[in-house]
């Protein structure tokens, strides 16, 4: 009696090094969307200005604005739209990161 084995690595590899950038991508737009809400619109541009990048299995969200470092880590007295505040972009990550199984199952890494 033989036994014949179906290796199925090199194809499960090759999806996953192709798959985690758009697994990345997804996360982001997601944590864009959350913080959206949340961040300071008074004057500036701060919600639209913010850049997207993935480069292998790291993915990086910036807010351009010169002044959004402040924004997002000082509580100033009053701000001018209810419901935003600091802390934005880490309230937006810190609801993301959890969830990170459904944006792997939905660039079709994990089943």
């Amino acid at each position: 009696m033989s036994v014949q084995v179906d290796d199925k690595m090199p194809e499960i590899g090759a999806r996953m090094s192709s798959n985690i950038p758009i697994a990345l991508r997804y996360a982001l737009e997601d944590v864009h969307q959350i913080a959206n809400p949340m961040t300071p619109k008074d004057k500036g541009d701060l919600r639209m200005n913010v850049t997207k990048e993935v480069e292998g299995t790291r993915g990086k969200i910036t807010w351009r604005q010169k002044y959004a470092i402040y924004q997002g880590r000082k509580q100033y007295k009053r701000y001018t739209t209810p419901g935003t505040g600091p802390f934005f972009d880490t309230k937006a990550i810190n609801e993301v990161v959890p969830n990170f199984k459904k944006y792997l199952a939905k660039a079709r890494i994990i089943i």
